[in-house]
């Protein structure tokens, strides 16, 4: 997100580059699904917040649905000159 979020404001200086470089990074936002952002917890460099946020997954209920498919990517919007997520990173899916 916060390369993401340079590129946004690289767009003044070279805004084709930074439209590019945007655009790759969107089609990469499936590390950002419920399914998938509990991995995070595995990163040594992950800071204590991040870190804390996370572990409230374990009092997140389980899903018993299991919905085969690709997960639906999280939505990027512009808000405050920056680039942010969409709708919730952790969801029952989070134990899937």
């Amino acid at each position: 997100m916060n390369f993401m979020n340079h590129m946004y404001k690289y767009a003044d200086l070279e805004s084709e580059v930074a439209k590019i470089c945007i655009e790759s990074c969107g089609r990469h936002l499936w590390y950002f699904t419920p399914q998938l952002i509990v991995l995070a917890l595995c990163d040594d460099g992950l800071s204590k917040e991040i870190r804390e946020e996370l572990t409230k997954l374990f009092n997140t209920p389980k899903s018993m649905d299991f919905k085969p498919g690709e997960p639906e990517f999280p939505k990027m919007i512009q808000r405050d000159g920056e680039i942010k997520l969409e709708g919730r990173l952790m969801s029952p899916n989070s134990w899937v």
